[in-house]
């Protein structure tokens, strides 16, 4: 089965971080599923909860993947050919808080079945605008992926059960797989 990597149902908009739009790599150039051959100026992502209040996984409104070294740990045993890491530039207030990381997925693949799919476009194209029904073409990502972006419909990162699996063993916070 595949799943989708999502912010979790009722994560507090308060531990949400802040994408502060100009202070790096436009937030776009990570959702493009291929590897950053170019120089990459990690944004700065600011929250303002307290430093113990942050998870493995910290959600943020640029939707990028900002991980803990727990999970780049996890990420580098099961699927090092999947990702690309960067140091993250994460703050709470004016402090700087390190051992996060921003995660680049480097692999798009089209999954979904459009035929079975209902979904709606953004007028006078072909991208997907959102999904009332999504089905994909298989059930297990190809060429032992294990983490990938829709090719589709690229905010959707998408994971194998048994990367699910494994953040569920390891009780990672701030991610809900759907």
């Amino acid at each position: 089965m595949l799943w989708i990597w999502s912010v979790p149902e009722k994560f507090p908009n308060k531990k949400m971080g802040e994408y502060v739009k100009g202070s790096g790599t436009d937030r776009f150039v990570f959702r493009e599923g291929r590897e950053l051959t170019e120089q990459v100026i990690p944004p700065k992502i600011v929250f303002e909860c307290l430093e113990k209040h942050l998870n493995d996984v910290l959600p943020n409104s640029g939707l990028l993947l900002i991980v803990s070294k727990k999970v780049i740990e996890i990420l580098e045993g099961i699927c090092p050919q999947d990702i690309q890491v960067f140091k993250a530039n994460v703050y709470v207030g004016e402090k700087r808080i390190p051992h996060y990381y921003l995660l680049n997925i480097v692999n798009a693949v089209e999954v979904v079945d459009k035929d079975k799919s209902e979904y709606t476009t953004i007028k006078g194209t072909e991208a997907i605008l959102n999904f009332k029904k999504i089905v994909y073409k298989f059930g297990v990502l190809p060429n032992n992926h294990h983490i990938v972006r829709n090719l589709d419909y690229k905010s959707h990162v998408l994971v194998s059960d048994d990367l699910r699996d494994v953040f569920e063993r390891h009780s990672i916070k701030g991610v809900q797989f759907i």
